[in-house]
């Protein structure tokens, strides 16, 4: 039966139903500069978060008087660590 519904079969070819592309190609070139866009936005997007993620992880120290501290948890008079 083929894909074109509003061509009667066996009554008209498909060549007779095709009418002329008089458009120019200008909306291929405009949806493809557009998905390019979007897509190199994405791309961008995509790499500044996971730069953001991969400083935001905290690390421990590995000096003695350091371990297991958080980061930025102030250290008390005692030597330990107040609750952060």
């Amino acid at each position: 039966w083929g894909r074109q519904p509003w061509v009667v079969r066996g009554l008209m070819r498909t060549a007779e139903a095709v009418g002329p592309a008089t458009h120019g190609g200008w909306p291929f070139w405009t949806f493809s500069l557009i998905y390019l866009f979007l897509g190199a936005a994405v791309a961008y997007l995509l790499v500044k978060q996971i730069g953001a993620a991969h400083r935001a992880v905290p690390t421990l120290a590995t000096s003695s008087g350091d371990v297991g501290r958080r980061s930025g948890a102030p250290a008390l008079k005692d030597g330990g660590h107040a609750p952060v």
